[in-house]
This record gives structure tokens, sequence and C-alpha cells, in this order.
């Protein structure tokens, strides 16, 4: 009898499975971009110059640390569309997108940009990216270090 009693205690670890062994797939390779994305990167507003006295144009070639091509940015200002820092002016590029903002009586510079880094895989994972930079109170600027506030990506 009491060989009956320890059964129903006994069966379920008798007839359990084992949890299957997990597989691990090989990650793929991971892009120079993504890897600047990951470990950090850098915007830089190349050749920054405006219009004086008051800016009417404002023109730059804006870099990516993590990518390999540019985008020519360019603004001109109207009573629509002035440089207080609200309006975002297009940038021309062959890949992604980029727009930017000017406050003329601050000089901050604000940069948004979305891009695709190539990992060799379908779906690419692609970021949005707005970051801010200061032009220190000159008509034309070498160089303006516009620094990462928000990232976003899309896998």
């Amino acid at each position: 009898m009491l060989h009956l009693f320890l059964l129903p205690l006994l069966t379920p670890l008798a007839f359990s499975h084992p949890t299957p062994p997990t597989l691990l797939l090989p990650r793929a390779a991971e892009s120079a971009c993504s890897l600047a994305v990951r470990t950090g990167f850098t915007w830089t507003a190349t050749n920054f110059t405006s219009s004086t006295p008051s800016p009417v144009a404002v023109a730059f070639t804006l870099t990516n640390s993590a990518l390999d091509y540019t985008h020519a940015c360019a603004g001109v200002a109207s009573v629509a569309s002035p440089f207080d820092g609200t309006y975002w002016f297009e940038c021309a590029g062959d890949k992604g997108s980029a727009s930017f903002s000017y406050d003329a009586g601050t000089g901050r510079v604000g940069v948004r940009q979305g891009w695709e880094c190539d990992n060799g895989v379908k779906g690419r994972p692609y970021y949005i990216a707005e970051g801010v930079g200061m032009v220190a109170g000159g008509v034309a600027v070498a160089d303006v270090v516009i620094g990462l506030e928000t990232i976003r990506g899309i896998l």
C-alpha cells in the first residue's frame, strides 16, 4: 500500500521533460556605423556661415562621425521662417534625412537627423537623433560641435 501512496508524488518528477537547450545564434557583424552609434558619435557643422548685420542666410556642412556621407544645410530667413530657433530648415543629402534650426540671438544650432546603418541584415537599424551646439558670436566659424541630446533606434 505504501507504494501506491508514493506513486502520485513521484510521477511529475519521473515523467517531466528537461528544458530544451537554448540555441544561441551568432550575431551579425556590427557595422562601423552601429558601433559608433552605440559607443558615441559627434556631429560637426563645418564652415558655418551667416550673413550680417541680422542673419538672413545660414549655411554649413553637417558631418556625423558615424556616417560616411555629409548633408549640405542652408536656410534663408523670412517673416514665416525667422532665425529664432523655432523653424526647421531641411538639409540636402543623398542618404538619410537632416534638418536644422538656428537662433541668431543665442547662437544655438539644433540638428535632427535620421539614418540607417547597414549591418548586412534585412531590417537594418534606423536611428533618429537630435542635438544642440552653440555658435560663439561670429559670422564665420570653422567648426561647431553639436552634442547629442536624444537618440531612438528603430530595429
